[in-house]
């Protein structure tokens, strides 16, 4: 459990395969919480192996289990409302059985959303036209695709642009957007971004979930190597994007609010790298495990609104109904932290 916890601090394109660890860390720890309490109650001294263990991965277990019942503070100062949200092509496809062209206006207005970030942005006849949102600026068309990102605000915006990644950082040529926007907090830069993904295929996903363990056992094993080195190729691409969106962040005039889809768990060198400069509202007002990724049955957590340390959050949500795409928006209030001048 200790390699999983830690291996966010390894950069995957060094040392690799061990970022997969990674992954496994939520079941290792519950597992070893198990085995903790069963040494307990049989009154073993092997269950101050457990309470070490456990008491070294703190950190790691506050970046993703919160306060169930955690109560929600008033502010009586401004605030900001930031969503993320990657709506899969706004459901182009129909892979929900929703209108998503009516649903998700519907659902960041209950939000209150104010400025919201879009990953897989793509304009169709199923798009909504999101008229709440005076502001807007939309980047598609890069990584030879037809979709792309976007960012909308209901603030004015000044200065916004692309940023393309490095032609060594990755292959297919990706990159973020970001908008310097005048809010009531003052002017903050919103960058959205989308991380290389693992690009996993339904037949990738059944291999993890329901291996056919009545397969040809040498056939099963080459489709795991398999697995395993596109996961593990996926992990060093972000390793390069991130250094080079983390000294973008790093050289921003104004505070930084992040929107993104970083197709990574918080126990990953990407969360690490990043939360280097910027603060998780889920670790301030966030409850519950606040995984953002339905198309597994593993709670992952992605999907990310991240903040400078001059911003604070009084409130995260991850609104897991309606289902609108395969990722849940996630939306965190943002106020002044007091204590920075």
């Amino acid at each position: 459990m200790l390699i999983s916890a830690y291996s966010c601090y390894i950069p995957p394109d060094i040392l690799k395969y061990v970022a997969i660890a990674g992954l496994m860390f939520p079941v290792l720890f519950l597992l070893n919480l198990l085995f903790g309490l069963y040494w307990l109650i049989r009154l073993r001294l092997k269950v101050l192996l457990s309470i070490i263990t456990i008491a070294a991965v703190i950190p790691q277990v506050n970046s993703i289990f919160q306060n169930f019942l955690r109560n929600e503070e008033v502010y009586n100062s401004d605030t900001v409302t930031f969503t993320s949200f990657n709506v899969r092509l706004f459901n182009y496809w129909h892979w929900v059985d929703v209108d998503v062209k009516t649903e998700i206006p519907r659902l960041l207005d209950s939000l209150g959303t104010e400025v919201l970030g879009i990953q897989e942005f793509y304009k169709s006849q199923y798009s909504p036209d999101l008229s709440q949102f005076k502001y807007r600026h939309i980047v598609t068309g890069y990584e030879n695709k037809d979709f792309g990102l976007a960012i909308f605000s209901k603030y004015p915006m000044r200065k916004k642009d692309f940023v393309p990644f490095e032609a060594d950082a990755v292959e297919d040529r990706g990159g973020f957007i970001y908008a310097d926007i005048e809010t009531k907090l003052g002017l903050i830069r919103v960058v959205c971004a989308h991380l290389v993904s693992f690009k996993l295929t339904n037949e990738d996903l059944s291999l993890v979930e329901k291996p056919d363990i009545g397969e040809n056992t040498h056939k099963l094993r080459a489709d795991y190597i398999t697995l395993i080195g596109k996961i593990n190729k996926a992990f060093e691409k972000r390793a390069l994007q991130v250094r080079e969106l983390k000294r973008f962040i790093a050289d921003s005039p104004y505070p930084v609010v992040l929107l993104a889809d970083l197709n990574d768990t918080p126990i990953s060198y990407t969360y690490k790298v990043l939360t280097q400069h910027l603060k998780d509202p889920f670790t301030q007002a966030g409850t519950g495990i606040g995984h953002t990724y339905n198309r597994t049955r593993y709670p992952f957590r992605i999907d990310y609104v991240l903040h400078s340390p001059k911003l604070e959050a009084i409130r995260y949500t991850v609104a897991q109904r309606p289902i609108l795409s395969d990722h849940y928006p996630v939306t965190a209030v943002l106020t002044l932290n007091t204590s920075i001048q």
